[in-house]
């Protein structure tokens, strides 16, 4: 499609949505700098701009803001807060980890709220196989997390990757959990 098509600013938008979900950063920003000022999809550069991080550019529309908390909000902020906790839990530090337990869902809840439920089943397992607190751990998440097949297949690998034997035990009953859930 030529560059003096119509649907080329257009071209350009759907490219730029692409490389943002594939988290090419860089591509997502060429993308949106080549889209024409006075095009239609230029609307959505300062939202675009938003959600990898950056400034707008220009203040957000109330429709604008809406799309960027919708669509993902700040990735590099959720993926800081994640990183956190991943320092955290290799800290050994209960308080520590509880702190960025909250930081981290809190950051989740406001960049991609479809993944908070995965993520607090995640936290939970690893959680529970740091030897942390089961109410300490349900206190800094908000709540427990779902128990469907995907957590109880989480938990399950989690315990066979011990390689304690009473943990293999545990693992087993979990399984059989799984099979319910799945089912």
């Amino acid at each position: 499609m030529s560059h003096r098509s119509p649907l080329a600013p257009w071209k350009l938008l759907v490219r730029a949505i692409a490389h943002f979900y594939r988290g090419d950063d860089e591509s997502c920003r060429q993308s949106i700098g080549a889209i024409q000022p006075e095009s239609a999809p230029a609307r959505l550069v300062p939202a675009i701009r938003a959600m990898l991080g950056g400034k707008a550019g220009a203040p957000l529309t109330a429709v604008a803001a809406a799309l960027v908390s919708r669509a993902g909000g700040n990735p590099a902020a959720l993926r800081r807060a994640l990183e956190a906790l991943d320092h955290s839990f290799a800290s050994e530090n209960d308080d520590r980890i509880l702190r960025a337990i909250r930081v981290a869902l809190q950051e989740c809840r406001q960049n991609s709220p479809g993944l908070v439920e995965r993520l607090k089943q995640h936290i939970s397992v690893r959680s529970m196989m740091a030897g942390l607190e089961k109410n300490d751990v349900t206190s800094a998440m908000g709540g427990a997390p779902g128990d469907d097949a995907y957590y109880y297949r989480l938990f399950a690998r989690g315990m066979e990757e011990t390689g304690n034997p009473e943990d293999l035990a545990v693992a087993c009953g979990v399984w059989d959990d799984f099979r319910k859930h799945a089912v």
